[in-house]
């Protein structure tokens, strides 16, 4: 960004080969290791296993950064870069966009790092298509240390899926989300909450969440990135500056007005994140554990500590909103 407007120098990764992207030399932040923490703290290292996405999603720019392309490293150079990861460093977050993608070299990681006895946990990004693809991969991972999955659902609807140029399917996402629940593998369900939403909407979200027993959901506002075919679809209704590009402001004016988006958009977080949803879950688990109900039907539910956690930042986000929403009233 230059003068709060992005900028490029010209250059472009389009040329580049898997063989090209250089082993990173951790130790020129060696000193800073240790202060390299996840949100909840956790010493982590983040790792690249490609470069761009194979998809094209509207609204992303992942695959715009690489022309396109998608450059998946080896499996042997990605377990080397896991291999000199300190000890101390227990966490690895795989920071690429669609980490598992690559089926092949997915299972030869996979193996690398089970043969090797490294014991770290391991999280990243996926697709629902690819958990339900190939679900005994993800399975075997959870056995060296996966326990946490980003995976973008985005929409509800077939309809809007295909207006996203998803590539997904909503019964794809239906079957991504029993394969986790089944398998206990924590997971955050991701859905985009675009300004054109009515009130509707939103309630659809959360009947949608309730229904499939989606422990883990987040929500972001569907933001028109510069260089993205969104981008160009929304620009001429875009009336925020680059200040605004930060997924929990809208960018174009809210089809309900700015304040009830808002209001909206908080209440679907605390619907999510409610204690009532959190003592249903327990009391799943405690008539799966009295052999009432099927395992199959239970979820990895959000631990106590992590709900008011999550109850605590969703009440700061809702302040935030709710300021910059009385502030952008005009004066009477």
């Amino acid at each position: 960004m230059i003068n709060g407007k992005p900028a490029s120098n010209g250059n472009s990764p389009s040329g580049l080969n898997h063989s090209d992207i250089p082993h990173p030399d951790r130790s020129v932040a060696a000193r800073y290791t240790k202060n390299y923490r996840d949100e909840f703290g956790r010493r982590t290292a983040l790792v690249n296993t490609a470069r761009g996405c194979p998809f094209r999603c509207s609204f992303c720019s992942c695959w715009r950064f690489s022309s396109g392309r998608y450059m998946v490293r080896k499996a042997g150079e990605v377990f080397r870069e896991i291999a000199e990861i300190p000890d101390f460093v227990g966490r690895v977050f795989f920071a690429d966009d669609n980490t598992f993608q690559d089926l092949h070299q997915a299972e030869i990681l996979y193996r690398l790092i089970r043969d090797s006895g490294i014991k770290k946990k391991y999280s990243g990004y996926c697709r629902a298509d690819t958990i339900v693809k190939k679900p005994e991969l993800f399975r075997k991972w959870q056995s060296i240390g996966l326990d946490n999955l980003t995976v973008g659902f985005e929409a509800i609807s077939e309809e809007n899926l295909k207006r996203l140029n998803k590539s997904g399917h909503t019964e794809t996402n239906r079957q991504a989300v029993a394969l986790l629940n089944e398998a206990g593998l924590k997971y955050r369900a991701y859905f985009l909450i675009d300004p054109v939403f009515q009130k509707k909407d939103f309630t659809e979200i959360s009947q949608y969440i309730e229904k499939l027993n989606i422990p883990r959901p987040m929500f972001v506002v569907l933001t028109p990135l510069p260089g993205t075919e969104l981008y160009e679809i929304k620009k001429p209704a875009i009336d925020r500056s680059y200040d605004y590009f930060d997924f929990v402001h809208w960018v174009e004016p809210p089809c309900i007005g700015e304040e009830e988006f808002y209001r909206q958009f908080r209440k679907i977080y605390y619907r999510a994140y409610s204690l009532k949803r959190y003592l249903r879950a327990i009391f799943r688990d405690a008539l799966g554990i009295l052999g009432m109900k099927q395992k199959a039907t239970s979820w990895p539910h959000v631990s106590l500590p992590e709900l008011i956690k999550l109850r605590v930042i969703a009440w700061l986000i809702s302040r935030r909103l709710h300021r910059f929403a009385v502030s952008q009233k005009p004066p009477s």
